[in-house]
């Protein structure tokens, strides 16, 4: 195993940001962005071969077919990252969560940290979960999907202030690349936790009116609008 990093829980608080680099790839169980497609792979490694062959295998299949392209290649922190979420694909949360470690000791990286917080969430070590996704709201506080599963974890500790916090900020940064699926599950969110607190209300209502305003946009006329991200 290659060296391990420690991950601690930074002091960071969830801010109203905007992302300005959609993707084109509906977001998987373990990062915002990336998923098994031909696309990335070619993006690791520029043979066509390899590309089908990722695509194709079954999980057991994509780790046998890394592991023998690591060998020659052992600090590819991309085909590790690839190589964790195979596992989680799987159930291997225990060696998923090391396989990211050893991808995030080559890199630091906001994917790797998703992947990361998946795993330990998978493994009921929630502090360990949330410390990542917060290490990768640091990395890009812009992090729809690490904001989104912070704000499940604190749901789930019936911390609903704070959970609160997270959604909306999930929802507001996912609404600049138009991914208002997660703008909505973001606001359904909100919703849940509305009947408790009137904080959460207020939060709830602004959500879904930025929604609403900006899914009129086409992607011929979208634009970024100045918005109160406060909730009053």
């Amino acid at each position: 195993m290659m060296g391990l990093i420690q991950i601690t829980s930074p002091s960071v608080m969830p801010r109203d940001l905007f992302s300005s680099s959609p993707c084109p790839i509906t977001p998987c169980i373990a990062c915002s962005k990336v998923n098994f497609c031909a696309t990335r792979a070619t993006e690791i490694c520029s043979h066509e071969n390899f590309s089908k062959s990722l695509e194709l295998a079954d999980p057991a299949k994509k780790i046998e077919t890394i592991n023998t392209k690591l060998e020659f290649n052992q600090s590819n922190h991309k085909l590790i990252f690839l190589k964790g979420r195979a596992q989680l694909m799987i159930n291997q949360y225990e060696k998923a969560a090391s396989t990211f470690l050893d991808a995030l000791a080559i890199k630091i990286d906001e994917n790797y940290l998703n992947g990361l917080g998946h795993a330990y969430t998978k493994l009921n070590q929630l502090d360990k979960a949330l410390a990542a996704y917060n290490k990768a709201i640091s990395i890009n506080n812009k992090n729809s999907y690490a904001y989104f599963n912070s704000g499940l974890l604190l749901e789930n500790q019936g911390l609903n202030r704070q959970a609160a916090d997270y959604f909306y900020s999930a929802g507001t940064s996912s609404l600049l690349v138009k991914d208002f699926k997660m703008a909505n599950n973001a606001y359904n969110a909100l919703q849940r936790l509305s009947n408790q607190e009137n904080y959460i209300t207020k939060k709830s209502k602004k959500l879904k009116e930025l929604i609403a305003e900006l899914s009129v946009f086409n992607d011929n006329n979208f634009k970024i609008v100045n918005v109160n991200t406060n909730g009053n």
